[in-house]
């Protein structure tokens, strides 16, 4: 289960990392792992097909 004080945990992560300009890309990915906690339902990850599980967390990454 994801809690709310995981989430603050994750955001807190973020925050860290963007305090230094070095660990910009740490922070991205912090960041894209904060917005996929925040859309995650368990329930719907199980109904996923191993695609669909891969499709559903590639729209968090940063698009290149």
């Amino acid at each position: 289960m994801i809690t709310d004080g995981i989430i603050e945990a994750v955001n807190l992560i973020g925050d860290i990392f963007r305090d230094y300009e070095e660990n910009e890309i740490q922070a991205e990915a912090v960041g894209s792992v904060y917005e996929m906690l925040l859309d995650y339902n368990e329930d719907e990850w199980y109904k996923m097909s191993y695609e669909e599980q891969k499709e559903w967390v590639s729209k968090y990454l940063p698009q290149q």
